[in-house]
């Protein structure tokens, strides 16, 4: 992260938060924000900051609904994401669907990464 330097931090499943430790960590050392976005709570660990923020949703129809509004779903307006970590299902079609919605809301410097590897289609 250090030679990115992200300013945005969005992480897309954080179920028990074991990455979310890592990256809020890292936007209270760095001034910088990050969200979370998951259909479970919060981790009971996660105490919501100036730097961190967590949404219980759906993370396509989340990512739809801020690209049409350009806010997130406490009002906070939205900048454009420099690192997007993508750690929910690891379906391959689920997957599809997120890189489909989220791209377009990264900055084109930024960064995408996967939590996990993603498998191949069958053809």
């Amino acid at each position: 992260m250090e030679l990115l330097q992200p300013s945005v931090i969005v992480e897309l499943g954080t179920r028990g938060g074991e990455s979310t430790r890592v990256f809020t960590h890292y936007t209270s050392n760095h001034d910088c924000q990050g969200y979370g976005v998951d259909l479970s709570p919060k981790p009971n660990w996660l105490t919501e900051s100036m730097n961190w923020k967590h949404f219980v949703s759906d993370d396509c129809a989340l990512g739809n609904k801020i690209e049409k509004e350009s806010k997130w779903p406490d009002g906070t307006p939205f900048k454009l994401i420099d690192l997007l970590f993508i750690d929910t299902s690891h379906e391959y079609e689920h997957t599809l669907r997120e890189l489909a919605v989220w791209t377009s809301l990264v900055n084109s410097g930024g960064g995408i990464v996967t939590g996990k590897q993603i498998g191949r289609a069958h053809v």
